[in-house]
């Protein structure tokens, strides 16, 4: 698997979070923008009320003022099957 920084487009699963409610309904997305947070600001979750420290959150598209986004560090690539380690060859499948 690629260790390529995240980008517009890729498909990601959320595999941390500060809770359950954070991430119903979106484990797995495709990114369609990022947002960074403004110098000194900080993010909080709207459910738990804890503060985000990420600067930089990917949107999923269905972004609101109550789900700004998912913090990148919380994100792990899905590589796309021509880039997985794990597909089998014609050759490697015969007996």
């Amino acid at each position: 698997m690629s260790d390529k920084p995240l980008e517009v487009g890729d498909l990601v699963k959320v595999v941390h979070s500060c809770c359950t409610p954070f991430v119903a309904g979106s484990p797995v997305f495709v990114i369609s923008s990022f947002y960074q947070i403004p110098l000194g600001c900080t993010a909080q979750c709207i459910f738990c009320k804890r503060d985000i420290t990420d600067n930089v959150m990917a949107w999923d598209g269905l972004a609101s003022n109550e789900r700004p986004g998912y913090p990148i560090s919380w994100l792990k690539r899905i590589p796309p099957l021509d880039e997985s380690e794990d597909v089998l060859t014609d050759e490697e499948l015969s007996v």
